[in-house]
């Protein structure tokens, strides 16, 4: 199967929101290869980036985001909503 294909595949939260079925887990995804890796994803169609505070890469998956907002694949309405509905999944613990 295509991305293109499980991009449009989504899971219905409890809470009434959809999540895509597909992401991009961004553990490791560190330093300027990190923000490439994450780049590359969004613009070939991955709409949820699984990240954590405890990969410490905050930055990086900022990076990517603004970035792909500057080249234009991601198209930000200035609300901090994205036309293309990216997603960012993270973890909280305890």
């Amino acid at each position: 199967m295509e991305l293109s294909n499980l991009s449009k595949s989504v899971f219905r939260c409890k809470n009434g929101f959809y999540i895509p079925a597909v992401g991009l887990g961004t553990y490791k995804l560190n330093g300027a290869s990190g923000v490439a890796a994450m780049k590359h994803a969004i613009k070939t169609g991955y709409k949820l980036l699984d990240t954590a505070f405890i990969y410490k890469n905050e930055t990086e998956v900022g990076q990517a985001i603004a970035e792909s907002i500057k080249e234009g694949v991601l198209k930000s309405r200035g609300n901090g909503i994205f036309k293309n509905h990216i997603k960012i999944l993270i973890l909280f613990t305890n």
